[in-house]
């Protein structure tokens, strides 16, 4: 705080300088955390589905602890419903719909990379949008979902109809 005691007769005029100098004020210390990792905020959605029960669930353990296999080893021998399909030289996911293998939708890190739609007509077209998903390491995959077409969430229903993917939805997460 600065005071300056100054008299004035009538008339007076008075110039001052006052030369201010900042001075540091410590503060008490500030700790910050967080109860979890980056990687597992981005994934409370996941969490949060597989607490309620709707679906299907391959946590990090199970990569982790597969990390030498290929990931369509470990989905197709994990989880009843996913089947592989070779394609144009890729391997995609497939589920079931009304007896028949067909192409599932594929959510990766909360971002539709294929959905489903059987509908298109240009071949060229449908081949060029199916997922590999022997692009994703084991070692990469932090979370796996399959929801068949009445569990698929709300925000991934591609289709419009409320029933999401008409042959399932596959939502992978990774690091």
């Amino acid at each position: 705080s600065l005071v300056a005691n100054v008299r004035l007769a009538p008339n007076d005029v008075i110039d001052l300088d006052f030369l201010l100098s900042r001075s540091a004020q410590t503060l008490s210390p500030v700790r910050v955390g967080a109860d979890g990792s980056l990687v597992r905020i981005r994934i409370s959605e996941f969490d949060d589905r597989r607490r309620l029960g709707f679906g299907r669930f391959l946590d990090d353990a199970v990569f982790a602890e597969n990390a030498g296999r290929q990931i369509d080893d470990i989905l197709t021998s994990r989880v009843p419903g996913v089947g592989i399909q070779r394609v144009g030289g890729k391997n995609v996911l497939v589920g079931r719909r009304s007896g028949t293998r067909c192409y599932a939708q594929i959510v990766v890190n909360g971002i539709s990379v294929y959905n489903g739609d059987v509908g298109a007509t240009d071949k060229a077209s449908r081949e060029a949008i199916k997922f590999d998903v022997t692009t994703l390491r084991a070692d990469e995959v932090i979370g796996f979902e399959w929801h068949t077409p009445a569990s698929t969430p709300l925000k991934y229903n591609a289709t419009g109809s409320g029933h999401g993917a008409p042959c399932g939805t596959a939502i992978f997460w990774t690091k």
